[in-house]
């Protein structure tokens, strides 16, 4: 594809599907062409908010039109892997949202497929783009609070009301398993800082919303390859305002390093740094409106015109989906769990 070319942008799933291509229109070089739902006032809604060409209500047809080039995918959980794998198939360049899919297996014949096409899969670790988290992460790799030893990241999320707004999360044929819908941010964000994750150990308990057809709540403890450790806890029944805390937080030898998603800040403490400092130092960054979606689409946007790879990319994402599901298994089991890491 030739770097001239306007990339035709499409989403299925109208859900978040609709920030997709509101950001597909604002990137330079793209375009919103199409999109694909179920539901039709959606469709109606869809095509005139955002002066599409085409809406179709069979992803299948999308697939067929020739002015789509970049397919976003925005349905459930459990058929992200169908979709992406379809769209590849079909010549189209991928954004999927998190998580990439839901099995080790759906992950490496993602692997295989993109490898196979040469097309670019891009997916929506959406964090990995919030400014505070960006901080963070260069605070850690240039070295400022010494060699990294343990890292923490949560997704503490009261979620009654957005299982109310999404009922497919809660459908009892698939409900979304919260370490593969909630923990994939900070699984994500904690392989970003510290790299790839050798073991982990999980509990999990079901006891703040009885009728969720899974667990709903689970905390984890890790091993990376590099020696650090690391814990992540997932919980979607807690009672508390704000309704989420979604944090990450690194300990090194000479410092620590923290921020959350509700904090337009990061807060850093070195040790002998500042005489007589007695708390973390705060540095502001610029606060985030929603989720940065306009800058995965740049980034996948530049990887199609040959600018690197997209971040993460599908490596990236079939390793985060591993750990997720060994987490899944060692809570199941009461076993720690080895975590597939070669794609």
């Amino acid at each position: 594809m030739t770097s001239d070319k306007t990339l035709g942008g499409a989403a299925i799933g109208l859900g978040v599907g609709g920030s997709h291509l509101a950001a597909y229109g604002q990137a330079p070089g793209m375009k919103a062409v199409a999109a694909c739902d179920v539901n039709e006032t959606l469709l109606a809604r869809a095509k005139e908010e955002f002066g599409l060409a085409q809406v179709y209500s069979d992803y299948r047809r999308l697939l067929d039109d020739p002015e789509v080039h970049v397919v976003s995918i925005c349905t459930p959980d459990h058929l992200h892997a169908e979709h992406a794998l379809a769209a590849l198939e079909a010549g189209k360049h991928v954004l999927v949202e998190k998580p990439m899919c839901v099995s080790v297996e759906e992950a490496e014949a993602l692997v295989k497929k993109v490898r196979a096409t040469g097309l670019k899969l891009g997916v929506g670790n959406v964090l990995r783009f919030w400014p505070q988290f960006v901080a963070a992460r260069k605070l850690v790799a240039d070295g400022r609070v010494g060699e990294l030893f343990h890292v923490e990241g949560d997704y503490i999320h009261e979620c009654r009301q957005v299982y109310a707004r999404t009922p497919w999360r809660s459908d009892p044929r698939h409900p979304q398993c919260i370490v593969l819908g909630g923990a994939v941010h900070p699984l994500d964000l904690m392989r970003w800082v510290a790299g790839e994750v050798e073991e982990v150990f999980a509990y999990s308990n079901h006891k703040a919303l009885p009728w969720f057809g899974l667990p709903d709540n689970y905390v984890s403890v890790l091993r990376f390859k590099s020696g650090v450790t690391g814990k992540c806890q997932v919980s979607t029944g807690v009672q508390l305002r704000p309704h989420q805390k979604l944090g990450l937080l690194a300990y090194g030898a000479q410092g620590s390093v923290w921020t959350d998603i509700n904090e337009p800040q990061v807060y850093l403490y070195v040790a002998d740094e500042v005489p007589h400092q007695n708390r973390y130092a705060t540095i502001p960054v610029e606060p985030q409106a929603g989720k940065p979606i306009q800058g995965e689409i740049a980034q996948l946007a530049a990887a199609i015109r040959g600018e690197g790879e997209p971040m993460p990319d599908v490596v990236d994402g079939a390793r985060t989906v591993a750990v997720c599901c060994a987490i899944i298994e060692s809570a199941g089991t009461g076993q720690a769990v080895k975590v597939r890491t070669e794609f």
